[in-house]
């Protein structure tokens, strides 16, 4: 039994809705032959660009999580 591997990027704050749905996009295309059994690929867009990021992801492909804040 092999554990499943989470590799992933937080984009922050430097990628506009156009640049993050570009990226997403050009993520999964280049990812897309490789097997999801031992692995899950993960974007953490900024805040603002989540709704975009959402609508763009394969659900097969990629994981799109938000980032937050704990005081």
């Amino acid at each position: 039994m092999s554990e499943k591997f989470y590799f992933g990027t937080n984009t922050k704050m430097y990628k506009t809705v156009r640049d993050t749905v570009e990226f997403i996009g050009g993520l999964q295309a280049l990812t897309k032959d490789i097997s999801r059994d031992d692995i899950t690929l993960f974007v953490i867009p900024s805040y603002t660009t989540l709704k975009d990021a959402n609508a763009i992801k394969d659900v097969d492909l990629l994981m799109v999580s938000a980032q937050n804040m704990g005081l």
